[in-house]
């Protein structure tokens, strides 16, 4: 049934019997759709045949999101939007890092920040120094040489292989270790006040408190958010200026930029702006450690993707999902990486952008930035690997494009790539979330852990909040009863990994906060091409939560290609509650709601009689039910097809009733009183497959609009005692 305003559906049933004929039966349908009061946007029918009805008037499928009748009776919007924005497992990662106990330095040279109101304290590295050239030193070329010269003229011994370089950044290995924040300090301010010094920014570097054996360094980059959103630039300290009155599309975010050329003088500034009454919260930008949540591949073919499909059915059941739908163009999913290939021949590829410039709108197209940057395609290849074209693997939404923002770089470590390790800032993610949302992407997913982030969370809560979208992450790869961050966050939905065995991988994380699980081990999926890549073959087997996550968010970026009329949190249960239950009955810590199952997700609203094998039963003579909302029904291409709908455009949110004959004579059915367009149809059964090919039931009576106004109506069908039909 097309959506056209307002729409009610009323359908009457007469039977004209032989002996004692009854009252009219009349059943009634409603449905809210497109009203152009409320300015919902009209799009064009799903079916690409045809799109206009006998009468001539357009056919339109609702699709803007929110206003309409809240199809889920166990829950209310009010607990479904509790539930996303549960705060429990980002609690329990942020109690476990303070926990450690690390000692604080001195006032003057602070270890520490603050995140949600606890002290965020770091030890030391003092085996290395984080140094920022000038842009002309950078120009020049040779940014290690230039670092470690500069440090060696300080006085400062250096080791002069194993350094970190970032775009003008480096970490350089020192000689000998500095004991304690005053040397590290003294350090800084000794290259930094060098005669025409390149270094104009120096940081300690800190051991990451999220990632065992990664970093952190403090850069003169603070995001905030003042509570006087229309009054940016009023952010500005001393000390510290307006650099971006937006950030992202946080309501009040702002970035602000240090005079200082120390760490460790940032890190006082923000000790300042803790106790200003003017802020929401601040934070660092920090140069920091993102750790990507997959293990090294361990073969180069696998001839079953087993997380869509298997025997066992232990799987995502993806081929009863693509019965209904495999992704819809118009619905897109952001990636947030290190980077897609672009130009992949099996990659449904939208739009890319690479934000670790700190371009705010990014530059390029989001492709790898060096021949580690392996991770980010491999993602992408789980959902939007081309569907159907006889190459390599097929993504769960492969008719759905991925739109890609580069968000951190694998660095010093080819030819071998071995490390996990990938370089990042808060704001890169930030500025990533608001790309996708201007991009009008449903989903979007992170594969990686980094460290808790006010910015963050605020970027994730506008993303859902504001922008229609659901946002996915993986839980982590350590194993622990606890999860990681960004997956802890705050209207993220947390995936853990699967085993193709039904049980949860044993590297995956688990643990409060966690809402989902999904195909994790042994993921058959894209590999970059040609001798780029994890292995020399464009397809790669890999392990990790990094798969388990885009795997769940492919399954809401199918839901939305089904339900494109769908808001966010209505996804949001769909996926969680359509998942399928494992472990104790209902919700966990172990598997979260269950494990991720497409079709669940997609039929989770659907009325019951949306297929024409659970048809509702007319049982008496008198027949009148409530009014129906029909919105939610689903297109499944193996039901009666009518022929009588102009162009044979066919139908979207049917559903079916079945009457039996009480007595011979001719039966009537109408949809007059409707106040939107329908087709009406009837058939002598549902169809049936014989050695896997569907045979048509045969119709018996179908009208488009011979009713009043573009409503239907069929007269006087001959049924005999006992015979049984299925309307449509």
């Amino acid at each position: 049934m097309m959506v056209k305003s307002k729409m009610r559906t009323q359908l009457a049933c007469v039977m004209a019997c032989g002996l004692a004929c009854s009252a009219a039966q009349a059943f009634q349908v409603a449905q809210p759709g497109w009203d152009p009061v409320t300015g919902f946007d009209a799009v064009a029918s799903f079916d690409p045949n045809g799109t206009r009805d006998n009468a001539g008037q357009p056919k339109v499928d609702q699709q803007a999101a929110g206003e309409h009748a809240w199809p889920y009776a166990e829950i209310t919007k009010e607990q479904a939007n509790q539930m996303a924005a549960d705060d429990t497992g980002n609690q329990v990662l942020l109690a476990q890092i303070a926990a450690r106990n690390v000692a604080r330095t001195a006032a003057e040279t602070p270890n520490w920040y603050y995140y949600q109101g606890t002290q965020i304290v770091m030890n030391l590295d003092g085996n290395r120094l984080a140094v920022k050239l000038s842009e002309a030193a950078t120009r020049a070329g040779q940014t290690t040489e230039t670092a470690i010269a500069a440090l060696n003229a300080a006085g400062i011994q250096t080791i002069s292989t194993g350094s970190t370089e970032f775009n003008d950044w480096v970490l350089v290995n020192l000689k000998t270790p500095l004991e304690g924040a005053g040397a590290i300090e003294a350090a800084i301010q000794a290259v930094t006040k060098l005669p025409n010094s390149p270094v104009v920014f120096a940081s300690p570097v800190f051991e990451n408190p999220y990632i065992v054996g990664g970093w952190t360094v403090i850069t003169p980059e603070i995001l905030a958010q003042v509570r006087d959103a229309a009054q940016p630039q009023n952010a500005a300290r001393n000390g510290l200026s307006v650099a971006q009155t937006s950030l992202g599309t946080i309501s009040g975010g702002v970035m602000l930029r240090s005079s200082a050329v120390s760490g460790f003088e940032v890190l006082r500034q923000l000790d300042a702006l803790q106790k200003d009454a003017n802020f929401v919260w601040s934070e660092p930008n920090v140069l920091a450690t993102m750790e990507l949540d997959r293990t090294v591949p361990n073969d180069t073919y696998f001839a079953n993707q087993w997380g869509l499909d298997q025997t066992n059915d232990q799987d995502i059941d993806a081929p009863e999902a693509w019965d209904i739908t495999t992704g819809r163009s118009s619905v897109s999913w952001l990636v947030m990486d290190v980077g897609t290939q672009s130009n992949h021949p099996d990659l449904n590829w939208q739009a890319g952008r690479d934000f670790t410039t700190g371009a705010v709108g990014g530059v390029g197209d989001g492709s790898p930035g060096n021949a580690c940057d392996n991770h980010g395609t491999a993602v992408a290849g789980c959902v939007s690997a081309r569907w159907n074209n006889s190459q390599s693997v097929a993504g769960i939404a492969g008719n759905s494009p991925v739109v890609v923002a580069k968000i951190a770089t694998l660095v010093n470590n080819p030819p071998t790539c071995t490390n996990s390790f990938a370089v990042y800032q808060p704001s890169y993610v930030v500025n990533a979330l608001a790309f996708g949302a201007a991009q009008g992407c449903r989903a979007n997913n992170a594969s990686f852990t980094v460290g808790q982030s006010a910015a963050i969370d605020s970027a994730y809560s506008d993303a859902y909040n504001n922008h229609n979208m659901l946002n996915f992450a993986a839980a982590g790869n350590s194993g622990a009863n606890s999860i990681s961050y960004p997956s802890s966050a705050p209207f993220v939905i947390s995936c853990a990994a699967m085993a193709s065995n039904g049980a949860r991988a044993s590297f995956s994380q688990y643990g409060t906060g966690l809402d989902i699980s999904a195909p994790g081990q042994g993921i058959y999926t894209l590999d970059r091409t040609g001798s780029n890549g994890y292995v020399s073959g464009d397809v790669v087997i890999i392990d990790g939560t990094s798969f388990a996550s885009p795997y769940s968010a492919g399954v809401a970026t199918l839901y939305y290609a089904a339900h494109p009329f769908a808001s966010q949190v209505e996804g949001f249960i769909a996926v969680l509650l359509g998942a399928r239950d494992i472990g104790p009955a209902g919700y966990d810590t172990g598997y979260g709601y269950g494990f991720a199952n497409a079709y669940g997700a997609i039929k989770y609203p659907a009325p019951s009689d949306d297929e024409c094998g659970n048809a509702t039963a007319i049982t008496t003579n008198n027949y009148n039910p409530a009014l129906r909302n029909p919105q939610w029904a689903t297109t499944i291409p193996n039901e009666p097809q009518e022929t009588c709908e102009f162009a044979a455009a066919g139908t979207s949110s049917s559903v079916y009733y079945t009457f039996t004959a009480p007595n011979t004579g001719n039966l009537s059915v109408n949809t007059n009183g409707s106040d939107y367009d329908t087709v009406l149809s009837i058939f002598n059964g549902c169809g049936f497959y014989f050695f896997g090919t569907y045979f048509q039931p045969t119709q018996l009576a179908c009208d488009d609009d011979s009713g009043t106004g573009t409503n239907s109506q069929i007269d006087n069908l001959h049924l005999t005692k006992g015979q049984t039909v299925k309307i449509k």
